[in-house]
């Protein structure tokens, strides 16, 4: 059993990375509405973010540091959610293995820019260098599209700190892994 297979309500998230075998058929962002169907993401150390509502939508993309603080991913779930006639209270969310905030650092002028953004999420370890949490970046982006915070999981895996399970690009690495989604 793959540990790090994470369920909600609405959908299912497995991860396959070394040692796995899963050949994904077609890896693309998206949006599935049949119970069953699948969208298959690739990513080392970026965020496989993947929404549902049960038997109606899921939505997959990937989510990279860029994108979340340019406000691209909230832009397409936007747009997203209008062509699906749905709100984001409807949906749940998972987002998958990817680099924690111990792992990102930036300058301190984009952490000042990301603050005065109004993104208060950065923060400075004890060796003086600063640090931006992607993950919490993008919890606070979902939480503006009305997504509860009880509906959004957060896996418990850091693609750095688990070499014999995941790809990282950020430790010389240059495979991906690929990310499942599945509707429910």
């Amino acid at each position: 059993m793959n540990p790090m297979i994470q369920t909600l309500d609405s959908l299912e998230t497995i991860p396959h990375g070394k040692g796995d075998s899963f050949a994904a058929e077609t890896v693309s962002q998206g949006i599935a509405t049949r119970v069953g169907e699948r969208i298959c993401l690739e990513a080392a150390d970026e965020i496989p973010l993947f929404l549902a509502v049960k038997g109606k939508a899921l939505i997959g993309i990937v989510a990279s540091l860029e994108n979340i603080l340019n406000e691209s991913v909230l832009a397409y779930l936007k747009k997203a959610f209008a062509s699906l006639s749905l709100e984001g209270k409807d949906f749940e969310a998972i987002l998958g293995p990817s680099l924690t905030f111990s792992h990102v650092p930036a300058s301190k002028e984009l952490l000042q820019a990301t603050f005065d953004r109004g993104y208060r999420l950065g923060t400075k370890g004890t060796s003086g260098e600063t640090f931006l949490d992607p993950q919490m970046l993008l919890f606070k982006q979902l939480r503006s599209l009305g997504i509860a915070p009880e509906h959004i999981l957060i896996s418990d895996y850091d693609t750095f700190e688990n070499p014999s399970l995941l790809y990282s690009i950020a430790r010389g690495g240059t495979q991906k892994n690929v990310f499942e989604g599945v509707l429910r």
